[in-house]
């Protein structure tokens, strides 16, 4: 009986493969962490109320004269029980217009320990034509958490 001779097989050859195969490895390793990071913070997202209807609830408490400039929702949390919170920046054209938004956020079911972290007065120019033109307002950062339901 003849045996065929197969083709051999060299060891830079098969380091060359092994090489190709950790890589291989690797890059899939990235992308499982990659998933389980968007898994995590959708799993988050989802315990909250919707985005919708926190922007909706904001509109209705907010008056005329106080107004956002930022508005941050942190879905990071260190313990599945503490819901995620919003960090509301804004200006005010009184310090009693941002005690009544800051009264009307804290009667409102779907948010809790509302904390004002700062409010600072301070002016800004009233129109794109007159920069000199400058109004008075209260800036100010207002920290809570949002409610499940």
């Amino acid at each position: 009986m003849l045996l065929k001779k197969r083709p051999g097989t060299t060891f830079g050859d098969m380091h060359k493969q092994l090489g190709t195969t950790l890589e291989e490895i690797k890059e899939t390793q990235q992308e499982i962490q990659r998933l389980s990071l968007q898994e995590s913070f959708l799993k988050n997202l989802t315990r909250i109320q919707p985005v919708s209807k926190l922007l909706l609830k904001l509109s209705e408490i907010m008056n005329t004269r106080t107004w956002l400039t930022k508005l941050t929702i942190d879905a990071e949390t260190e313990e599945e029980k503490t819901f995620p919170g919003i960090e509301l920046y804004g200006s005010s054209l009184s310090n009693e217009d941002l005690g009544n938004f800051l009264t009307q956020l804290s009667v409102e079911p779907m948010f809790y320990n509302v904390v004002l972290k700062y409010a600072n007065e301070t002016r800004i120019s009233n129109s794109q034509q007159d920069r000199n033109a400058l109004v008075k307002v209260i800036q100010f950062q207002i920290d809570c958490n949002i409610s499940k339901s």
